[in-house]
C-alpha cells in the first residue's frame, strides 16, 4: 500500500485515492492543495472540508522518517507527539436554554437538535482553521495556534464563534430559533496528548485559558461573543468591539476586562488595522520610496506601472506603502486598494468584494435594496448608463446580494466568472480614464484564485494607461510578471543595525533607553522592524525599566526578554509547518543561535541520515542558514533569532533538561570547551553547582579579557545557579567568590554608586568573614566604601571604612593595610581635611611595591598608587596651594597607570586621575588624555560608564575652560546625567560647577546661579565639602553677572568663600577667592581693601608662580598698587 493511500484511509478518505492517483498527486502534494485545486479535482463541498480539516489535524509525513521509524520497530523521537508549551486562542461556544429544551424535547428530538448546533458550531470552526477539542452536551470547546499555529489565531476564531453564533441561528427546536453565545480567551498554556495505561487523550491542556474562555460564555448574553484583553491586542481593529467593562469572574483574583464583538470592521488595510495610529516615525527606506516615486512619475505621464514589494513577514512593506501614500497626498490622483486575507484564500474575489462594498458605503445595517441602490449610483461612475445594469447584476451576484430587479443573465458559471473578471478590469480602466490611478494590493501571497485571475488580466494593460499599481508578497509568493517590461519586482531587505535602535528609541517617546537593553533588542530582532517594535513594546511594559524625566533605567539586572504575546502566534506557525522535524528545531534551539551538527546529534537519538534529512529540510525552508565551521564540521544559524526563542520557549521544562544534559555531557568530553556554553548546559539540566562553577570561570575570563556586559552575564547567572543550591560550605565558596567578582564587575561597567554593587557585596562580607579570605575581604570592603563614598552617604561609608580598619587590625601583615589608606585618603580629600589627606597617600607611596600589589588592581578595578596619587595626591597638592607637586605626582600616577595595563584603571587615570589640568587651564594636555581614554575605551569595550563620565565630562571641562561654552556645556551635562542616574553624586558639585560656567559663558546667568546653589547645598548637606569655596566664589561672580547685580551679596559671598577655603588650607581656592573679591573692591575704589586681602594670600605660593592662576594674581596686585 502506498503512502498516499495509508494516509488517506487512516484519516476516512480512502474513497479519494483513485481520484489522487489519477491526476499524479502524492504525499508530497497533499499540503499544497488548496479548495480551487480540489473542486478542479471534482471534490464535493463535503469531501473538501473533510480533506482540508484532515490536512490540518494530521498532516503526513515524509516517506524518510516514517521509513525510517519502522525500521527500527519504534516510532522516530522526531516525530513524538510530545506535550509543549505554546500561546493558545481558545473558543468555548455554549447553546442557550439547553435545560430548557431538555425538558420539552424528546430525547430523541433533542438528540437531533444539538446533532444539527454540533454540525454547525464545528463546520465553524473548520472551516476557520481551528481544532475542535471537546464536546461537552451542550458545549463546544476549540482551539485556533494547536495543533499548528497560524499567524491569525485570534482572528479566526472571532471569525468562527461569528460564523458559529449566526449559523444556530438558523436551527429551530419546537418552533423556536436557537441560540449560541462563545467566549474567546488568549494565553500560554501546555498542550499534548496524554497517555494513560488504558486511555488517551488528544490535545489535553493546563492552564486558565480554557477556563477564562468558558467563564466570558458563561457571562455573555444570547448570539454574543466575548473576548478578553490578550485576544484584543492580537486582533486591533480587524473587528468593531464594543467595551463591556471589567468583571469579576469566578476562579480569578482580578476583575477581567471584556469586549463584545460587534462583527469584521470595515478596515481595507490590515496593517492600519493591527498598528491604527499608534505608529511610530519612519525610519530609513530612502531608497525603497524613492523607487516607488519614481514609478508613480512615470505613471501619472502614462507609462504604466506595476512594483511587486517582497519581503518577509514583518520587514516593513505595508508601512513602506503606507508612507508612499503620505507622499502622495499632494498628488491629484485616485485610490483603489484591496486586502486579501490569510482566511480567506478559498473565497472567490473576497479583497474586490471587501473594495466595492467598502467604496459603495454599504453598511452593516442596509437592507439589500438600499445596497442596490448605493452599488448602481457606484457603478454609474464607471459604466456607460447601458450597461450598468449588466454590471450591477454581475456584481450584485459577485457581493451575494438577491438581484430580482435584474433580469436573469443566461450563462455558464465559468463563463460568468470570466465576464466578471472582464468587468473588473473594465472597471480599473475606466477609473484610469477619470485620472491618474493608484492601486494597491496587500500581501498577496494569501490571494484567492479568482482575484490573482483579475491580477492576471489588469497587470499588462496597465501600460498604457496612467495606472501604478503596488503589490506586496512574501517571498514564497511566485510572480508570473517578471518579464513584463513595465513590472518591477523589488526586494525589501532588513534595516541595519543603527536604523533598529532609533526605531526602538521612536517607540520609547524619545527617552533614552539602557544601552545594554537597546543592544539586547537589536540583536534578537535581526533587522525586523515590526520585531523591533514589538519587543520594545514588552520591554517597556514588562516592569523591568523605571521611567525618568528623559530616560529609563533598569530596576535590576536585565533577564531574558520574552517573546512579544503579538508575535508568538506567527513565529509558532513558522515552526508548526514543519511539524515532521519540529523536535530537530527544538533541540538545536537548546544549543543556541548558532549550532553544530554533531553536537546537535548528541542530543537526538536519531541516526545520522535522518538528521542529515531534517537539516536539509530547515534549510530549504529558510529557518535555518548552513555555515562551515573552521574544523570542518557543519555549523548552522537559525535566520530569526525570535524564531529559536520561540522553539526553546515550546519545549516543558522536563524536556529541556534532558536536551541539556546530553549536550552538557556531550561538550564536557571534548577538548577546551567554552566553559560559558558548558555552564549554560549544565544550568538547563538543573546541575547547579556544575553550572555555577562553570559561570565563574567564564565570568572571570571574560573580565579578563575586559569583556564586562559578558561577564557581568556569566557571574549573575553563576549567582542564580548557587541560590538554587542547599546551603554548605562549597556552596558558600561559590557564593563568595562570584559576589566579589560580580560586585568588580558591575563597579567597571555601571560606575561604583550603581545599587547593583551593594547589592553583589553586602551579602558577601559575612561570607568572606567566615572564610577569612585576604582578598575577598579587600575586595569587598573598598568596594563597599567607595559606593556609598561615591553615593556621597558619608555615615554609611564611614561604617566600612570602620569594618576595612578593624580587619587590618586583625590582620597587619596583608595587604589590607595599603587598601585601607588608599580608601581613607580619598575619604579625607572629600571632606577637604587635605593634610590627613596626604599622609594617607605617603603611607601608600612608601610600602608600594609594583609587582606585589598588582593584584589589588583587579580586585578593585584600581591601583591602589594610582587611585592614591589622583584625589587625595595630585588635586589635594594642587587645592593646598603646591602645583608643582601636584603635576609631579600625576606623571608618576599616569606612568604608572600605563605600566600596568589595566584598561579601567588606565582611562580613569587620564581623565577623573587628570582633574588638576582643568585648573592648571592645561587644557591641550588634558584633551590628548581624554582622546587616549576614548581610544582605550574603545578598543577594550569597557561601556558606557567609561565613556560618559570618565571622558565626556573631562572634555567638557576642557571646552569650558577654553572658551567653547556651548560645546562644554552640552558634554558635561550628558556626561553628569549619565553619572547621577547611575547613582553617583560625589564630585557633582564640580561637575555641575563646568555646567554652570558653561551657562556663564552662554549668558544663562539666571540657570547658572540656580544650578550652582544646588552645588552649595549638596556641599552642605552631604559633607562632600572640598568645592565648597569655589562654589561660594562662582556664585559671587553669578551675582554681579544677574540682570540685578548684587555686589553686597557678592561681596558676602566672597569673604564666605576665603574663610572656608581657608580653614580647610586650600590655598589655591583661597587665592581665587581673594582675586575675586579684589577686583570688586577694585570696581569699588577700595583698592587698599583689595591689596590686603589678595597679597599675603598669594605670597603663600613658594612655587607654581608660572600657574594661569598665580600670573593673575600678580597682574591684579600690580594694578591695585
Amino acid at each position: 500500500m502506498s503512502k498516499l493511500v495509508a494516509w488517506l484511509e487512516e484519516n476516512g478518505l480512502g474513497q479519494l485515492a483513485g481520484v489522487f492517483l489519477k491526476n499524479d498527486v502524492d504525499l508530497d502534494v497533499l499540503p499544497h492543495l488548496s479548495d480551487e485545486d480540489l473542486k478542479e479535482l471534482g471534490l464535493s463541498l463535503g469531501q473538501r472540508r473533510r480533506f482540508l480539516v484532515a490536512l490540518r489535524e494530521a498532516p503526513p509525513v515524509t516517506p524518510a522518517t516514517t521509513d525510517e521509524a519502522a525500521k527500527d520497530g519504534a516510532e522516530s523521537p522526531i516525530l513524538d507527539d510530545e506535550a509543549e508549551r505554546r500561546q493558545l486562542t481558545v473558543m468555548f461556544c455554549d447553546l442557550v436554554g439547553s435545560t430548557e429544551l431538555s425538558q420539552t424535547l424528546d430525547p430523541e428530538e433533542l438528540r437531533e437538535v444539538l446533532r444539527r448546533y454540533h454540525d454547525a458550531v464545528t463546520g465553524a470552526i473548520s472551516s476557520h482553521g481551528g481544532h475542535v477539542a471537546k464536546l461537552l452536551g451542550d458545549g463546544v470547546l476549540a482551539y485556533f495556534g494547536w495543533p499548528h499555529a497560524q499567524e491569525d489565531d485570534a482572528s479566526r476564531a472571532i471569525l468562527s464563534a461569528l460564523s458559529a453564533v449566526s449559523a444556530v441561528t438558523g436551527i429551530e427546536a419546537g418552533g423556536t430559533a436557537l441560540a449560541a453565545r462563545a467566549g474567546i480567551a488568549t494565553g500560554p498554556v501546555v498542550i499534548g496528548d496524554m497517555r494513560g495505561e488504558t486511555a488517551r487523550e488528544r490535545g489535553a491542556i493546563a492552564g486558565p485559558t480554557p477556563n477564562l474562555a468558558a467563564r466570558l460564555q458563561g457571562v455573555a448574553d444570547p448570539g454574543e461573543v466575548l473576548i478578553h484583553g490578550a485576544t484584543r491586542k492580537l486582533v486591533g481593529a480587524i473587528f468593531d468591539l464594543e467595551p463591556r467593562g471589567a468583571r469579576q469572574l469566578k476562579g480569578f483574583a482580578d476583575p477581567v476586562e471584556m469586549w463584545r464583538v460587534v462583527g469584521a470592521a470595515r478596515s481595507v488595510s490590515r496593517f492600519e488595522a493591527l498598528h491604527g495610529s499608534g505608529l511610530t516615525d519612519f525610519v530609513g527606506r530612502d531608497h525603497d520610496i524613492g523607487l516607488l516615486l519614481d514609478r508613480w512619475r512615470l505613471a501619472r505621464d502614462g507609462e504604466g506601472q506595476a512594483v511587486l514589494l517582497s519581503g518577509e513577514a514583518g520587514v516593513g512593506k505595508s508601512r513602506v506603502v503606507r508612507e508612499f501614500t503620505v507622499r502622495l497626498e499632494v498628488e491629484d490622483c485616485l485610490w483603489l486598494r484591496y486586502q486579501c486575507s490569510p482566511h480567506e484564500t478559498n473565497s472567490a474575489f473576497q479583497p474586490i468584494i471587501a473594495e466595492i462594498e467598502d467604496s459603495a458605503g454599504f453598511r452593516r445595517e442596509d437592507s439589500a435594496e438600499i445596497r442596490l441602490d448605493k452599488l448602481e449610483r457606484h457603478l454609474a461612475a464607471d459604466f456607460p448608463d447601458a450597461r450598468v445594469s449588466e454590471a450591477a447584476s454581475l456584481f450584485a451576484a459577485l457581493l451575494g446580494q438577491s438581484a430580482n430587479r435584474y433580469p436573469p443573465v443566461e450563462m455558464t458559471a465559468q463563463r460568468r466568472k470570466q465576464h466578471t473578471v472582464e468587468l473588473l478590469a473594465k472597471r480599473l480602466a475606466a477609473r484610469a480614464r477619470q485620472g491618474s490611478l493608484v492601486v494597491v494590493v496587500e500581501d498577496i501571497h494569501w490571494i484567492d484564485h479568482s482575484t490573482l485571475e483579475v491580477l492576471d488580466a489588469i497587470v499588462p494593460r496597465v501600460r498604457d494607461l496612467p495606472v501604478l499599481i503596488v503589490m506586496t508578497c512574501r517571498p514564497e509568493f511566485q510572480s508570473k510578471w517578471g518579464g513584463q517590461g513595465h513590472v518591477t519586482l523589488h526586494s525589501l531587505h532588513r534595516l541595519g543595525r543603527g536604523d533598529g535602535r532609533a526605531i526602538a528609541e521612536r517607540i520609547a517617546g524619545g527617552k533614552a533607553l539602557p544601552q545594554e537593553v537597546l543592544a539586547r533588542i537589536v540583536e534578537q530582532t535581526d533587522g525586523i522592524p515590526l520585531f523591533v517594535e514589538e519587543l520594545t513594546k514588552t520591554v517597556l511594559e514588562a516592569g523591568i525599566l523605571e521611567e525618568r524625566e528623559d530616560r529609563y533605567e533598569l530596576t535590576g539586572p536585565l533577564p531574558a526578554l520574552a517573546i512579544p504575546t503579538t508575535l508568538q502566534d506567527s513565529l509558532m506557525a513558522r515552526l508548526d509547518r514543519l511539524s515532521p522535524v519540529k523536535r530537530v528545531v527544538q533541540a538545536a534551539a537548546c544549543i543556541g543561535r548558532a549550532f553544530d551538527a554533531s553536537l546537535l546529534a548528541a542530543a537526538l537519538p536519531i541516526k545520522q541520515a535522518e538528521l542529515d534529512d531534517a537539516l536539509g529540510q530547515l534549510v530549504a525552508a529558510e529557518l535555518i542558514f548552513r555555515q562551515s565551521g573552521n574544523d570542518g564540521d557543519e555549523r548552522y544559524i537559525f535566520k530569526h533569532a525570535l524564531v529559536q526563542d520561540a522553539a526553546y520557549a515550546s519545549l516543558l521544562t522536563s524536556a529541556k533538561r534532558s536536551l541539556h544534559e546530553k549536550l552538557a555531557l556531550a561538550l564536557d568530553g571534548t577538548d577546551d570547551p567554552d566553559p560559558l556554553e558548558l555552564a549554560r548546559h549544565f544550568s538547563g539540566a538543573g546541575i547547579h553547582e556544575r553550572s555555577a562553577e562553570l559561570f565563574l570561570s567564564a565570568g572571570q575570563r571574560a573580565m579578563a579579557n575586559s569583556a564586562l556586559p559578558e561577564a557581568i552575564g556569566a557571574l549573575t547567572l553563576g549567582l542564580q545557579a548557587v541560590e538554587a543550591l542547599p546551603r554548605s560550605e562549597p556552596s558558600a565558596r561559590l557564593e563568595l567568590d562570584l559576589r566579589v567578582a560580580l560586585g568588580t564587575a558591575r563597579m567597571a561597567s555601571f560606575g561604583w554608586a550603581h545599587p547593583s554593587v551593594s547589592e553583589a557585596l553586602e551579602p558577601a562580607f559575612p561570607l568572606a568573614r567566615t572564610f577569612a579570605d585576604e582578598d575577598a575581604l579587600g575586595s569587598i570592603l573598598w568596594g563597599l566604601w567607595v559606593h556609598y563614598q561615591t553615593r556621597s552617604e558619608f555615615p554609611r561609608a564611614h561604617e566600612w571604612l570602620g569594618e576595612l580598619e578593624k580587619v587590618v587590625r586583625e590582620q597587619p601583615a596583608s595587604d589590607l593595610p595599603l587598601v585601607f589608606d588608599m580608601s581613607a585618603g580619598c575619604q579625607c580629600f572629600w571632606e577637604a581635611e587635605y593634610s590627613n589627606a596626604l599622609e594617607h597617600t605617603d603611607r601608600v607611596t612608601a610600602v608600594y611595591d609594583p609587582a606585589k600589589h598588582a593584584r589589588i588592581t583587579d580586585l578593585t578595578n584600581h591601583d591602589p598608587l594610582v587611585i592614591s596619587q589622583h584625589w587625595a595626591g595630585s588635586l589635594a597638592d594642587w587645592i593646598a596651594g603646591r602645583p608643582r607637586r601636584s603635576l609631579e605626582r600625576l606623571d608618576e600616577a599616569l606612568f604608572l597607570a600605563r605600566e600596568i595595563t589595566h584598561p579601567f584603571n588606565l582611562v580613569f587615570a587620564l581623565t577623573a586621575g587628570s582633574t588638576s589640568l582643568v585648573y592648571l587651564n592645561m587644557t591641550d594636555r588634558l584633551m590628548a588624555h581624554c582622546d587616549e581614554a576614548a581610544t582605550v575605551a574603545t578598543e577594550e569595550a569597557l561601556g558606557p560608564f567609561s565613556e560618559h563620565v570618565n571622558i565626556m565630562q573631562w572634555r567638557g571641562a576642557a571646552h569650558v575652560q577654553r572658551g567653547d561654552f556651548q560645546r562644554g556645556h552640552d558634554l558635561a551635562k550628558r556626561g553628569n546625567d549619565f553619572w547621577t542616574a547611575s547613582g553617583g553624586r560625589i564630585c557633582t558639585a564640580m561637575f555641575r560647577s563646568w555646567i554652570a560656567r558653561g551657562l556663564q559663558g552662554l549668558g544663562r546667568i539666571e540657570e547658572a546661579a540656580a544650578l550652582n546653589a544646588t552645588n552649595i547645598a549638596h556641599c552642605r548637606r552631604t559633607g562632600d565639602r572640598f568645592m565648597e569655596p569655589e562654589c561660594l566664589r562662582l556664585q559671587g561672580e553669578l551675582a554681579l553677572l544677574g540682570a540685578a547685580p548684587d555686589p553686597a551679596a557678592a561681596e558676602q559671598l566672597f569673604h564666605e568663600a576665603l574663610s572656608i577655603a581657608a580653614g580647610h588650607g586650600a590655598r589655591s581656592w583661597e587665592l581665587r577667592a581673594a582675586m575675586s573679591l579684589a577686583r570688586l573692591l577694585q570696581t569699588q575704589d577700595r583698592r587698599k581693601e583689595g591689596i590686603a586681602i589678595l597679597a599675603p594670600v598669594l605670597e603663600y605660593f613658594e612655587e607654581g608662580m608660572y600657574t594661569t592662576d598665580c600670573v593673575t594674581a600678580s597682574t591684579l596686585l600690580a594694578s591695585l598698587d
